[in-house]
């Protein structure tokens, strides 16, 4: 006659070795999201001079600073704006797109000194997209 123990201390137990599948876009997409990440800190590599100036900042430390901060907000509002495929707001996304990539021209071309860079300029073009992206949101929505 047998006797089975089904709570005894001296039952083994089977480890299992958990194995990760993952694809390769896996995989890059994680490493492009660890990269991206970085961006406000890669100006940290870079050595401090204090005496010269590049593109109307006070090192080109500040000025990398600057352009990869909005560089990294700007990839935020278009993975967001990716993501939100099939949902009633993804239209005002454009705005907050729009307007980031307009900070980075700014910045690249150095034209922080000039009328564009103004704070009229920026609020007439702030609502001026708005509208147009509201109006042609409603214009062009299926009901």
């Amino acid at each position: 006659m047998r006797v089975y123990m089904t709570n005894s201390p001296l039952k083994k137990w089977k480890s299992k070795i958990a194995t990760f599948k993952v694809s390769f876009k896996e995989l890059g997409i994680a490493l492009l999201i660890i990269a991206f990440a970085t961006f406000p800190y890669l100006h940290d590599i870079l050595p401090l001079s204090k005496s010269e100036t590049f593109h109307g900042f006070s090192s080109m430390r500040v000025f990398s600073f600057m352009l990869l901060i909005n560089v990294y907000s700007h990839l935020g509002w278009l993975i967001a704006f990716f993501l939100a495929k099939g949902k009633s707001y993804r239209f005002a996304l454009l705005v907050p797109i729009g307007l980031s990539a307009y900070q980075i021209s700014i910045i690249l071309f150095n034209l922080k000194k000039t009328e564009l860079n103004s704070i009229n300029i920026k609020f007439i073009l702030f609502i001026t997209l708005s509208l147009f992206v509201v109006i042609h949101y409603f214009k062009n929505a299926k009901r």
